[in-house]
């Protein structure tokens, strides 16, 4: 592979470059979407803590000292994706196809974004100014990566 061939695709993984904004149709996989933030670009098959519990690989449940193989963790990942790729069709039954990418990626990983949205409506400003932040140290923090991360989902799903 070509070495700018591979900054490129480094930079779009962490979220330098904007991703393709093409989310009009059904092009945006929501596998790959997901896969993209919450997958590093090699495996992690051995339990750790993420935030509030433990995940492996992909942000999927685990538990303190449990290792899997890279099947067992992609089958996980597609079982959790597609939990929530059923609770936001069942309750945001008619967005559209990247609206729905959208709501996946959040409800993956921000439930209480999600469930304020599922309450009070989709709101753009608090989807990009208020769902990037987690508590530390008693206090809410904006992080880069969720900042970026929200921004591509809120991009997704307000997009014409």
């Amino acid at each position: 592979m070509k070495p700018y061939k591979v900054v490129i695709a480094i930079a779009l993984s962490i979220g330098i470059l904007p991703m393709d904004l093409s989310y009009a149709n059904e092009s945006v996989d929501v596998f790959d979407f997901i896969q993209r933030y919450e997958c590093g670009s090699w495996p992690t098959l051995r339990a750790y803590f993420d935030y509030k519990w433990y995940s492996i690989w992909c942000g999927t449940p685990s538990y303190k000292g449990e290792m899997i193989t890279r099947e067992e963790a992609m089958k996980r990942f597609r079982w959790y994706v597609q939990k929530r790729i059923d609770i936001v069709q069942r309750d945001f039954p008619k967005v559209k196809w990247g609206q729905m990418v959208a709501l996946v990626s959040l409800a993956s990983n921000n439930g209480t974004c999600y469930k304020y949205f599922k309450k009070h409506w989709v709101n753009e400003y608090s989807w990009r100014n208020k769902c990037d932040k987690v508590k530390i140290h008693w206090k809410l923090k904006a992080l880069r990566g969720l900042t970026i991360r929200r921004n591509h989902e809120a991009d997704l799903y307000f997009s014409k």
